[in-house]
């Protein structure tokens, strides 16, 4: 239950990401979580801790990371 502009911290695993343009990735966890990075680290495969803020984005939540780190 998220709620939006709130800071959360979430964990899983990075099930896929992908660049949304440069320096910029969408990282989905295996929670359902979609996660966008402003980083140049790989983490596909990796369990993730991510702290971050949650926000609306085309009706959806997405959690804007802060700080991204392999647990």
């Amino acid at each position: 239950d998220l709620e939006a502009n709130s800071k959360v911290i979430v964990e899983g695993r990075v099930l896929q990401e992908r660049s949304l343009f440069e320096g910029t990735k969408l990282i989905i966890l295996d929670n359902g979580l979609e996660i966008v990075c402003e980083c140049s680290d790989h983490f596909k495969g990796e369990v993730v801790r991510v702290e971050g803020i949650v926000e609306n984005f085309q009706e959806r939540k997405q959690i804007r990371a802060l700080r991204v780190e392999t647990i």
